[in-house]
């Protein structure tokens, strides 16, 4: 199994959080939680050249779009999706976002 990119604690079934599949990718990117410092950090980390040819080519929005409300109503569902397992921990919450791009992700969340 994994490490926790943060603590190295041994990283394990009952701490997946969510099991995700992407359209186009060969594998699955499942959400983990440390149960020791609570960072959740994808598993597998995806391959940076299938990310940069699938998500950030030179057709990704946020380099060619100057009106992002798209994705702020996105960033806004994806946090009401992490807001359903933060329940009772939502206050004082921390986050990182790692590749943030245009940072609507985080201005959503800090909102």
């Amino acid at each position: 199994m994994t490490k926790c990119v943060l603590c190295g604690a041994e990283l394990n079934e009952t701490d997946l959080l969510i099991k995700r599949h992407f359209q186009d990718y060969t594998q699955t990117f499942d959400l983990y939680q440390c149960a020791f410092c609570e960072m959740v950090q994808t598993v597998p980390m995806p391959n940076m050249n299938e990310l940069m040819t699938k998500e950030y080519g030179d057709e990704y929005m946020a380099y060619r779009n100057p009106d992002l409300r798209k994705t702020k109503f996105s960033a806004e569902r994806r946090l009401r999706k992490i807001a359903k397992h933060l329940t009772g921990k939502r206050k004082g919450a921390s986050m990182l976002d790692i590749g943030c791009s245009t940072g609507w992700f985080l201005k959503c969340a800090k909102e």
